[in-house]
């Protein structure tokens, strides 16, 4: 309906609700008062089957009669799904990023025109861009030079970066409408998008190839993307190589049959969007995903001593997930996964050993997986972890009703699969010489013991109910959380390497402090590699959990030992979006065992609990920590 000068104007005038002149509405958008006077008669003629007219006088200025400015924001906001107290200049990079990407090279003093600001600050807005584009999206080509700033980098690289930024509005919902509106600069249309949208929604129905909302939403993106860039000219390289996907070149068939318009340019770029995509219900495994996969279990087997290839189930689903995660890989059209951050805080140990994929797949295709790809591969594992899940140890005193024994071993068994461990079954007069007693952590008796045991024992008298399992789980808890927690503190924390930080410290300086701890107890080498290998994961891998807790750990093994050092911040460090209080830094080995699975519970159950966390960052003298630490995690839920 209104152009994007027209739709800054009445925002302008909304925000002037006593009146503002031609002239100063025309030095806001450096366009001259006649420009601005043209503007105003296109949008009464627009707004005249509203009955909305922009008023004007030669006291105040062009002004809104009270009783249209409501009616006029609601028109504005459902054109164009924004706020209308939203402004340009509350995202002036993605002002910059607009204007390079679709009017060509810029020069800073016309950009510091365009956005109210000094010279200074539009080199500043420049930097962040540059920065905050090649970290979150690997886009490296946006430059400057003396005072111009432009973008280098190939059509297919541009297109990529908008996909990319729109994926992460789509599923993330990080990035608004409005603002990927301001990135397209004055080429965007809701209606477009929308009619795109229905075609894409059309042509999947009318095939039978039900796949899920937001991937419609997402290649309706895609081709709304190749339009837009088209329509002004940017258009693509065509390739040589040969297109052999029949299910993406169907599709692409089908689209072109429901109205999607596509230039011959862009045939190729669709093509491989749709190549990720599992479109049909066959399966097409690649040979080089079967070697990815037999890598990936076989590291899983060597550094953590767990055994996949039983499974036949998880195998068929994980090589499925991989064939489509390698061609994203290899297409360069990422995976944006909402849950990301939900997965890595309730699964960070299953996470961890996740990462293994990481150096499999650059070995193969010199790219790195994406973090959101990581944790996705640590909600197939999670379930199969039995080697790192504790079995609590049980002794069954035996009932002289020997129907009873076998029921309640049968509940025991259903009801705590891969949980408990029976070391054996004993009657009442065998406990007092019982060899293997200190070995039972629960002693599952039909009667009260009245003999001195050390052990604690669960009284089930007859049929087990609810209440024996509530009562039951309650004892395992505390013997497998309180206890274990209590020994994997003393056993990988040490009181050298704990300290309390009352000034502030960039994450960077931290770490570097805390490597230096780790070398001076003879843990590690060489603290600069290991600090530099740290610091190369957080970058693609960071390890916020919870929101202010970070567990950052390296790649690669620098110890032969786990050692973890603490850093309690009294001033927070902003990290990833979050306020960092509690830094626990590990060091990790070649092999791994079930300690590192309780390690990474514990740090979990830390992270998500606000008055643990809150009883730890309050103290002040940093040898009371791994006492106050043991004593909270007696009681950790």
């Amino acid at each position: 309906m209104f152009t994007k000068r027209q739709t800054n104007i009445l925002e302008i005038i909304l925000k002037n609700t006593s009146g503002i002149t031609g002239s100063n509405i025309g030095e806001k958008l450096s366009v001259s008062s006649r420009t601005i006077r043209n503007d105003i008669s296109q949008i009464n003629s627009l707004l005249s089957n509203d009955n909305i007219t922009v008023s004007s006088s030669h006291k105040s200025g062009y002004f809104l009669k009270n009783e249209y400015i409501e009616k006029l924001k609601e028109i504005l906001n459902n054109e164009k799904g924004l706020n209308s107290d939203y402004h340009l200049d509350d995202h002036r990079d993605f002002v910059v990023l607009g204007k390079i990407l679709f009017e060509g090279k810029q020069n800073i003093y016309d950009l510091s025109e365009i956005l109210f600001v000094s010279t200074r600050t539009v080199y500043k807005v420049v930097k962040s861009l540059q920065e905050s584009m090649a970290t979150k999206y690997l886009f490296n080509g946006i430059k400057y030079e003396k005072e111009y700033v432009f973008v280098e980098a190939s059509e297919e690289e541009i297109r990529k970066l908008l996909f990319k930024i729109v994926s992460v509005s789509v599923f993330e919902k990080t990035i608004s409408l409005k603002e990927v509106q301001i990135i397209f600069d004055d080429n965007f249309s809701l209606e477009d998008l929308h009619s795109i949208c229905d075609k894409v929604k059309k042509c999947f129905i009318d095939k039978k190839n039900f796949v899920d909302e937001e991937y419609i939403v997402i290649l309706s993106w895609l081709l709304y993307i190749a339009k837009i860039r088209s329509s002004n000219g940017y258009l693509n390289q065509q390739s040589k190589i040969k297109l052999t996907d029949k299910n993406a070149l169907q599709t692409i068939d089908d689209l072109l049959e429901a109205g999607v318009k596509l230039n011959k340019n862009d045939i190729e770029p669709i093509y491989k969007f749709l190549w990720t995509k599992k479109l049909t219900s066959e399966n097409q495994i690649s040979e080089i995903t079967n070697i990815v996969l037999s890598d990936f279990i076989c590291a899983i087997k060597e550094k953590y001593d767990v055994d996949l290839t039983d499974n036949n189930e998880f195998l068929e689903n994980l090589l499925e997930y991989m064939e489509y995660m390698l061609r994203r890989i290899q297409s360069d059209y990422q995976f944006v996964n909402s849950i990301k951050n939900d997965i890595k805080n309730r699964y960070p140990f299953a996470y961890e050993i996740s990462m293994l994929i990481v150096e499999i797949v650059y070995k193969y295709f010199n790219k790195y997986t994406k973090d959101d790809e990581v944790a996705n591969i640590a909600i197939y594992l999670e379930p199969l972890l039995d080697n790192f899940t504790y079995k609590t140890k049980l002794l069954m005193i035996t009932d002289s009703r020997v129907g009873i024994n076998g029921l309640i071993q049968r509940w025991i068994s259903d009801n705590f699969y891969n949980k408990v461990e029976i070391l054996g079954k004993i009657s009442l007069n065998q406990l007092s010489n019982y060899k293997d007693i200190d070995d039972a952590e629960i002693i599952i008796s039909p009667i009260n013991i009245e003999k001195e045991v050390k052990v604690p024992t669960c009284v089930i008298e007859s049929i087990p109910d609810s209440n024996d399992i509530q009562r039951l789980k309650q004892m395992m808890h505390k013997v497998n959380i309180g206890t274990k927690f209590e020994d994997i503190i003393k056993k990988y924390f040490e009181k050298d390497l704990i300290e309390i930080y009352d000034e502030e410290y960039s994450f960077d300086e931290l770490i570097m402090k805390q490597a230096k701890k780790f070398k001076k107890v003879g843990c590690i080498l060489n603290e600069k590699e290991f600090v530099d290998d740290i610091l190369a994961r957080e970058r693609d891998y960071p390890t916020v959990i919870g929101e202010s807790v970070m567990i950052p750990r390296p790649r690669k093994t620098f110890s032969e030992k786990i050692l973890v050092s603490v850093a309690l911040l009294k001033k927070p460090i902003s990290y990833k979006g979050k306020n960092i209080r509690i830094l626990f830094l590990s060091t990790q080995t070649h092999k791994a065992n079930y300690d590192l699975s309780l390690l990474y519970e514990l740090f979990k159950r830390v992270a998500l609990n606000k008055c643990i966390l809150r009883s730890l960052i309050d103290l002040e003298d940093k040898s009371e920590f791994l006492q106050s630490f043991i004593e909270l995690s007696k009681n950790i839920k």
